[in-house]
């Protein structure tokens, strides 16, 4: 059926979270944290936080798969 990972699974959050912190530091190391926001893997990674399209389906595929 449909899902909407708005938040029915705050580990799988967490997680996702953890892993592109991890990702993304590097690139904010080398650019300042706050130059990258704007325009590079943070400004992504909010939008997928808050509006995940294509990602969703997958993760809601997984979590799914995980959950049954």
């Amino acid at each position: 059926g449909e899902h909407t990972p708005s938040a029915p699974c705050p580990e799988f959050l967490s997680t996702h979270q953890e892993e592109s912190s991890s990702e993304t530091e590097d690139d904010e190391d080398a650019n300042d944290p706050q130059t990258v926001q704007p325009t590079t893997p943070t400004a992504t990674y909010s939008n997928r936080k808050r509006g995940r399209k294509g990602v969703d389906n997958a993760i809601a595929d997984a979590i799914l798969e995980m959950a049954s």
